[in-house]
């Protein structure tokens, strides 16, 4: 009995915690931007990186159904963002997966190619 109500305080605080961030599920992306669809509210939000080749680098590794958390303070009044007056973050563990994941397939395709043409 005792475990059993660590583990719904544990969850009650986790859930708490959830609520307090701008999460958004990630509903397209590209490149240059990413569409987000804010978890609490169901409003749209665009993420736009069209000038920041940094997060470029980030947003081409975003698939739809992602989470991630968009905080700004005039997160409330606008839909639109950019990095200079937000910040994004998400899973960058999983992005670096993804990345990792193509890199070594793209590497896979090149040596059996090679192969295949010496034959």
């Amino acid at each position: 009995m005792k475990k059993n109500v660590k583990n719904l305080t544990f969850l009650s605080l986790l859930a708490l915690m959830g609520c307090a961030n701008n999460k958004n599920v990630v509903t397209n992306a590209t490149m240059e931007r990413a569409v987000l669809r804010d978890i609490k509210t169901g409003r749209t939000r665009i993420y736009d990186a069209s000038k920041s080749d940094a997060m470029k680098s980030v947003l081409i590794w975003l698939v739809p159904g992602d989470t991630v958390t968009l905080n700004s303070k005039d997160y409330a009044r606008t839909t639109m963002f950019t990095p200079e007056n937000s910040h994004l973050s998400c899973d960058y563990v999983e992005l670096q997966r993804r990345k990792t994941e193509f890199e070594n397939a793209k590497l896979k395709y090149e040596v059996q190619a090679k192969f295949s043409k010496q034959k």
